[in-house]
């Protein structure tokens, strides 16, 4: 899209690429619209709200906390605790604090990420992104089962 709308020749194009702070970026699933993260109403009534949790909001403090505690295979993935500036936390943050009815609308983006289905349309998210982010467990380095961790997520 971004190509597309630039108006220049996509010949003369070799490649795009994003880079972004760990924020969480925040779309409907339903309509590709971004959803107010700043609270505490995430109504958005003033215009003044914005769908991007910033690396440095330390607002899941609690979250964070209760995430390390877990003592998860999935956290030697990220040095064997999660950041409060990393995704996970965020997202459970709005899990406790947003309606319920919002929160179930929400998609999740690393915001480098975010930029490229911005760009292209597409729902792919980097292997950066899902691992070092998000708990996503690589396959093929141990013996545990890959890929999203249900029991850590529910």
């Amino acid at each position: 899209r971004v190509v597309e709308e630039s108006g220049v020749d996509v010949s003369k194009i070799k490649g795009i690429g994003f880079d972004a702070t760990c924020s969480l970026a925040v779309f409907s699933h339903d309509t590709d619209e971004p959803i107010a993260v700043t609270g505490p109403s995430f109504d958005n009534a003033d215009g003044a709200d914005r769908n991007v949790v910033l690396w440095l909001d330390h607002r899941p403090v609690e979250e964070t906390e209760k995430i390390n505690a877990t003592d998860h295979n999935l956290l030697k993935y990220v040095g064997g605790r999660m950041s409060i500036e990393m995704e996970m936390p965020k997202i459970l943050w709005l899990k406790n604090n947003m309606p319920k009815e919002l929160f179930d609308r929400c998609k999740f983006y690393d915001l480098t990420d975010a930029l490229t289905h911005l760009a292209t349309g597409n729902e792919t998210r980097s292997y950066c992104s899902t691992v070092c982010k998000q708990g996503f467990v690589p396959i093929g380095v141990d013996g545990s089962e890959k890929g999203w961790q249900e029991d850590f997520l529910n």
